[in-house]
């Protein structure tokens, strides 16, 4: 139930404004002075403001300006609805103020209400925008967060340069170095030696429109992916850019091509 502040001195407007809402589904809760109703909205945090513009001890214009400069309450809508202040120059002195339209009196029921729920529903609509942004913000700081972790803790685990300072694999160089020594292991031994290569589809494409960060973070992703699943005896690198191979001691082809699918699966 969406709740309005009322704030006017004349306790018949009041009131009639107090009846017009409850029938239309509204709360209602009300100040007599700008002063007041600058306690009630602080208070009360209502979803929109209907502010007379002539009041004593605070007028409808101050409490606006002060409302609008408090970050508890500048979020607020604000109706002006007078019948004082009826030239132009006040009127815009109030949209000037921060309110989101003047209202005179006396006002049509129906349109009152209409003005209402169409501002309601534009904050409404800002505010998902302003936490959606806020998500967004939010999860990239997090993902650059985390990409900063993970290459500090393999910056201080590098060892002579083998070691891929993005994933932690092994990286290109090394790959040639072990493949050669596998190689020849397996022809001494007369074994058989399996090679997986996996490499990334459209990756340029996800650098180009997300950002290389976000390219980075993927790689990172799958890079565990491929750790969590193969055997202790598998070596995995990073080779250029978007590939990576996995060095397979002991396994054919049909295993070779088992432990491919396994690694593919949950990537996909």
């Amino acid at each position: 139930m969406p709740k309005v502040l009322v704030v006017d001195d004349n306790p018949d407007m009041v009131e009639t404004l107090e009846h017009l809402f409850a029938f239309y589904g509204f709360e209602v809760v009300r100040a007599f002075n700008g002063k007041e109703g600058i306690e009630v909205a602080e208070k009360e945090q209502p979803d929109i403001i209907i502010l007379d513009a002539l009041m004593p001890i605070m007028n409808g214009f101050e409490a606006c300006e002060y409302l609008k400069k408090n970050p508890q309450t500048q979020d607020i809508p604000i109706i002006f609805l007078s019948a004082n202040y009826t030239d132009d120059e006040h009127r815009i002195t109030g949209l000037e103020l921060g309110a989101d339209d003047y209202v005179l009196k006396p006002f049509n029921a129906k349109e009152l209400i209409a003005k209402i729920n169409t501002i309601l529903k534009r904050k409404e609509v800002v505010q998902k925008l302003k936490t959606d942004n806020q998500k967004l913000l939010e999860k990239h700081q997090n993902v650059t967060r985390e990409i900063e972790q993970v290459k500090e803790r393999i910056k201080e685990r590098q060892v002579d340069n083998l070691i891929d300072p993005l994933t932690g694999l092994y990286d290109g160089t090394y790959f040639t170095v072990r493949l050669k020594e596998e190689f020849h292991r397996a022809e001494r031994y007369e074994t058989p030696l399996g090679l997986v290569l996996l490499d990334v589809d459209f990756f340029q494409k996800i650098n180009e429109v997300y950002g290389e960060q976000t390219g980075d973070y993927i790689l990172m992703k799958i890079a565990n992916v491929i750790l969590h699943n193969t055997r202790a005896s598998d070596i995995v690198f990073r080779l250029k850019g978007n590939t990576f191979a996995i060095l397979l001691p002991n396994t054919d082809e049909t295993g070779a091509f088992y432990e491919a699918e396994r690694i593919r699966t949950p990537i996909e």
